[in-house]
């Protein structure tokens, strides 16, 4: 199968369940994909610069980009929950364990988010 909607380079990709996958792009999006027809499900879109990693755990998926911020994502609804901007350059990393965020910076510092305070 192959998964096609992305207009730039696809950077992340995480399994959401057994029968979902999210992607992540250079084109600032997010999509959410049915693995068994191929479909996209749905488009999340709000940062401003590529989307350089992603966590997921049950419902949530946390994007991490180049514009500095962090994006916690309800990925069923498509609703965005929150937008973490403490960081003052672009945003390499994330994890997520379902209790806590952690994201990691070219401003040298890692920051630990509550995922539903934000």
């Amino acid at each position: 199968m192959v998964l096609k909607g992305h207009t730039l380079t696809a950077r992340g990709l995480e399994f959401a369940d057994a029968t979902t996958v999210i992607s992540a792009s250079r084109d600032t999006t997010l999509r959410i994909w049915d693995l068994h027809t191929g479909e996209c499900l749905r488009v999340l879109e709000g940062h401003e610069k590529t989307i350089r990693a992603i966590a997921v755990h049950g419902d949530i998926v946390v994007s991490a980009s180049y514009d500095g911020q962090a994006r916690v994502w309800n990925w069923r609804s498509g609703e965005c929950l929150h937008v973490l901007k403490e960081h003052t350059k672009q945003v390499y990393s994330v994890v997520f364990d379902g209790d806590l965020i952690a994201t990691g910076s070219l401003d040298n510092t890692v920051r630990v988010w509550n995922p539903n305070l934000g």
